[in-house]
């Protein structure tokens, strides 16, 4: 869970990121929620790899649910 915080407070930061991979990270439903809270102020996402983790249907919805606002354009493979 620390490093998907880590991960989180960086896409704060970096808004001019466009690509972001995260398969195979372990993350769970925690972590998803850290992402998805990132994402919040993030418009330039076009595609998000998650591919590999245990977000489950919920952490899916969580991170859906935060790029329909904020990037409605981007690809997400989960």
């Amino acid at each position: 869970m620390e490093g998907a915080k880590a991960m989180s407070n960086a896409l704060k930061k970096n808004r001019s990121l466009q690509v972001l991979n995260l398969q195979e990270n372990s993350l769970g439903m925690d972590g998803a929620i850290f992402i998805a809270t990132a994402l919040t102020g993030n418009h330039n996402l076009t595609y998000i790899n998650l591919q590999g983790n245990r977000i489950g249907e919920s952490g899916a919805k969580v991170i859906s649910d935060a790029i329909k606002t904020n990037s409605p354009n981007c690809v997400v493979k989960i």
